[in-house]
């Protein structure tokens, strides 16, 4: 017993260590903050389990104590300390998420800016799409397959993108924005995956028969 809550004990000890010190950073840019801020957010999601845990973790020293059970002095502070270390750490990121308010509201408007940024470009990429992607008038199955795979990747990027703006805009209380063009062009390759798939299907078994 004393073992396997002593590990619990020290695990715990150390995870409140690293949420202090991660919120201890000072952004400096955007991705730093969404650092800081999902700390804070973690500390504040993780706070009912984490009661139960130190809760569960202090019977269980009292029954090692009540048995009286060998326990170092280290020990024994560390875990009477628990509680009181985690309600610190709450109204540490209290403060500290009070105190990031006009770092958010900097990096709100860098958010804002990337945001329309992003959505001209989605409109350009929805453009050239529509001249050259994979379903253009003319060109060739393996010309298409070739473009396929070209976009497949770009889309993946883009989608990339997108996600990271959208928790940002979460994490600043921004409303996410769509961008129906790059739906547009997702739905379209969705749909060209399809018959691509079944033309290299063929192609390989025409391959395969040639080959025997």
């Amino acid at each position: 017993l004393n073992l396997s809550v002593r590990q619990r004990l020290l695990d715990m000890n150390e995870l409140i260590f690293e949420f202090s010190s991660n919120m201890d950073q000072e952004p400096d840019s955007l991705d730093e903050l969404k650092f800081v801020l999902n700390v804070i957010g973690e500390v504040r999601t993780k706070s009912m389990d984490m009661e139960l845990d130190y809760a569960d973790i202090e019977e269980r020293y009292r029954t090692l104590r009540m048995y009286e059970h060998g326990i170092s002095a280290d020990e024994a502070e560390m875990v009477d300390n628990l509680r009181a270390r985690w309600e610190q750490l709450l109204a540490k990121a209290r403060v500290r998420d009070k105190a990031l308010g006009s770092v958010k509201r900097k990096f709100t408007k860098v958010t804002e800016q990337q945001v329309r940024d992003f959505s001209s470009t989605a409109a350009e990429v929805q453009a050239e799409f529509a001249r050259g992607g994979p379903g253009t008038p003319g060109i060739g199955m393996e010309e298409g397959l070739e473009r396929l795979e070209k976009y497949t990747v770009a889309i993946g990027e883009k989608q990339r993108q997108r996600e990271e703006l959208s928790l940002a805009q979460k994490l600043f209380s921004m409303q996410v924005q769509a961008y129906p063009e790059l739906s547009d062009v997702e739905q379209t390759l969705r749909k060209l995956q399809a018959i691509f798939d079944l033309y290299r299907e063929q192609r390989d078994k025409k391959d395969a028969w040639s080959s025997t």
